[in-house]
């Protein structure tokens, strides 16, 4: 079921999952994508439930959904604080021509720093198997809180 969200337009997988559908005993509960991160998985449950006009339903999943994408984005957030990467600034050196000095070496780690926070809002918005990230995802998450 993982493959098939990431890759919905393969065709034997389509099939293979149609006959897996078919077969006795098989739940929907059963298929279940392992790659989702919760946060996703509880915002397109938050989503299902605004559509069905259950906004009591809605409320506690979008809740949980945005509690996830801020939990996950600090801990993005807290990796981007390690130590410069060597390789990175070995090369930077290396263009310049010079080493450069105590404060241009301070400014370069924290240019890193801030660049990889950045990125960590996009992976967060980034539904899994899609190249880019659902635009003002965290603010449509609080006009979806505040609807419900």
């Amino acid at each position: 079921h993982t493959f098939f969200v990431a890759n919905p337009m393969h065709l034997q997988m389509r099939e293979d999952m149609a006959k897996y559908r078919r077969m006795s005993g098989v739940q929907p509960q059963s298929f279940r994508d392992l790659e989702t991160p919760p946060h996703w998985a509880a915002y397109d449950t938050g989503l299902e439930l605004l559509e069905r006009q259950e906004a009591g339903l809605a409320l506690p999943r979008l809740e949980e959904a945005l509690q996830g994408s801020l939990a996950q984005m600090e801990s993005c957030r807290a990796d981007c604080q390690g130590p410069e990467e060597q390789e990175g600034a070995e090369e930077e050196e290396d263009e310049a021509g010079s080493q450069g000095g105590l404060y241009e070496a301070i400014a370069r780690h924290w240019i890193q720093v801030l660049q990889c926070r950045q990125r960590c809002v996009g992976e967060t918005a980034t539904r899994p198997g899609r190249s880019f990230p659902v635009p003002d995802f965290l603010p449509s998450q609080l006009r979806r809180l505040h609807e419900a």
